[in-house]
This record gives structure tokens, sequence and C-alpha cells, in this order.
């Protein structure tokens, strides 16, 4: 109803966040260059903090967007709330393992195989 009155082309409002939609203010254009510093520096870990509506879910979108599919393997955890077990299970999941392991052990050693696999094919978690 809205989109034909304003000319507009697609909805603007949407429950799922779309990288298109990014508002790339020198401070959003800030975190992406450090959270791609970190990533292809292989620095190990990076944190984005901000308050509620900022753009951290938007701005991670186009985070992974920026990363090449052929050099990196990319998980997206969107829920970090989780036991240290349900962690590593969800971890082996969006890395495709598909193996059922239900111990902390044999998880380990299924996320270990897994980035030497990856780190043979020279791609990077």
């Amino acid at each position: 109803m809205y989109e034909e009155y304003w000319g507009l082309h697609t909805l603007p409002f949407e429950n799922v966040p779309d990288p298109r939609f990014l508002y790339r203010s020198a401070q959003h254009e800030e975190a992406l260059m450090r959270l791609l510093y970190a990533t292809k520096s292989q620095k190990g870990a990076a944190m984005l903090t901000g308050e509620i509506g900022c753009g951290k879910t938007t701005l991670s979108r186009v985070f992974i967007q920026e990363l090449s599919s052929d050099k990196y393997e990319i998980g997206l955890i969107a829920n970090p709330c989780l036991s240290p077990t349900d962690l590593l299970k969800e971890i082996l999941y969006q890395l495709g393992v598909e193996k059922s392991v239900d111990d902390k052990a044999g998880m380990l050693h299924a996320l270990n195989e897994t980035m030497l696999e990856n780190l043979n094919k020279g791609k990077k978690p």
C-alpha cells in the first residue's frame, strides 16, 4: 500500500536485517574496517558492541558479504546465549559438520578436524 504511494521498489521494514539498507556513517565504516582488518590479519577475535538499534546486526551481514566465500568458511551464530556444549554444537552446525557427536571431547575433535580440513583447502574460519 505505502510502497506505491512513496514509489518504493522494496519493502523498507522487514524482520530480517538487509545489508542494502545499512546507513554507512563514519562509525559504521570504521567498525566494518576494523572487523575486516581483524579477520584478514587473523587476529583471532574481534567484538562489535553498540546500543540497541544502532546497526550491529545489519553491519555484521555487510561484513559477511565482504568476505570471499572461497577464502573463508563462515558460520553465523545469531544467538550466542547458549550453554558451552550447545555453543559447540551450533558452531559445528554452522561449519557444516554433519557428524552426530554428543560429548564435549567428540565435538572438540570434530571441530579440530573441520579446521584442519579448511586449512588444507586454504580456507579460514
